[in-house]
């Protein structure tokens, strides 16, 4: 459901952030240049989650970057200033880039080598579920609502996912991996 949900955040992004700058009236090498940016988070704090995850667990990292992303879908959805959305919609990618490095771990770390080869398959699946799903969640809304509430939906699924992040995630002990 983790890996879901973070996938979910990359193809709502990759599809509808470029959308979403075209329809605001700005050139097509915004949404490439806003792009680029987004990826900025992801490189500069993998290393610097992971060591965190290590000492503290995965937890935290884990609720508050979905919580992240959440938030600043919803400042994005309500801020009438498009520049600053552009902004925001680069740096919603500091709450994906506590969730990226731990995805795979927190799979991994919780399960015996037994049942890592039958889940594999199923873990694999994420993506496509997720590349599924974001285009079909934005149709449905376009379908009723104006583009600009693909920032509320997308907002309240996150939030959705940072509790149950938070709730079925166990916090760990002096590093001691949490159990799901």
């Amino acid at each position: 459901i983790i890996t879901v949900g973070l996938m979910l955040w990359f193809g709502f992004k990759y599809l509808y952030v470029p959308l979403y700058i075209l329809s605001s009236g700005y050139l097509d090498s915004m949404s490439g240049l806003v792009l680029a940016i987004s990826i900025l988070p992801l490189i500069f704090f993998e290393v610097k989650v992971g060591n965190y995850a290590d000492k503290q667990g995965m937890h935290k990292p884990i609720a508050f970057g979905f919580l992240i992303i959440a938030i600043t879908n919803l400042i994005i959805f309500f801020n009438p200033f498009h520049l600053m959305n552009f902004f925001l919609i680069a740096c919603v990618n500091l709450g994906s880039s506590m969730i990226e490095p731990l995805q795979e771990t927190l799979l991994f770390k919780n399960l015996s080598e037994e049942r890592e080869e039958d889940l594999y398959g199923i873990y694999m699946t994420a993506d496509p579920v997720a590349y599924f799903l974001a285009p079909l969640i934005g149709a449905v809304i376009l379908f009723f609502l104006p583009f600009k509430f693909l920032f509320l939906a997308i907002g309240i699924i996150m939030s959705g996912l940072s509790l149950f992040a938070w709730k079925s995630l166990k916090p760990s002990v002096s590093g001691v991996p949490p159990n799901l």
